[in-house]
């Protein structure tokens, strides 16, 4: 779940993950792991984009098309100045 490749028990009832704790490993993460990891099962049911927004001057968001983002997204990344490889 997170960068440090913690050990984890995933709890579940049939196909929802309720909840995220840690296994005991020494060796690992002993018997913690971060907040990002206890909590990331809550982005698998709530807070999901199903479709791409555009947040306007005001804070509103409109919805946009898959090719109006990507669109979108293109013209922001070729604004960026980086080095050549």
């Amino acid at each position: 779940m997170d960068g440090l490749g913690s050990n984890i028990d995933a709890h579940t009832r049939g196909s929802d993950l309720l909840r995220i704790l840690p296994r005991i490993n020494e060796e690992v993460n002993e018997e913690w792991i971060s907040d990002k990891s206890r909590h990331a099962f809550d982005g698998l049911k709530k807070q999901r984009l199903t479709m791409p927004l555009l947040r306007n001057k005001d804070g509103s968001f409109k919805d946009l098309t898959w090719e109006e983002a990507l669109t979108k997204a293109g013209e922001k990344l070729s604004t960026v100045k980086g080095e050549e490889i």
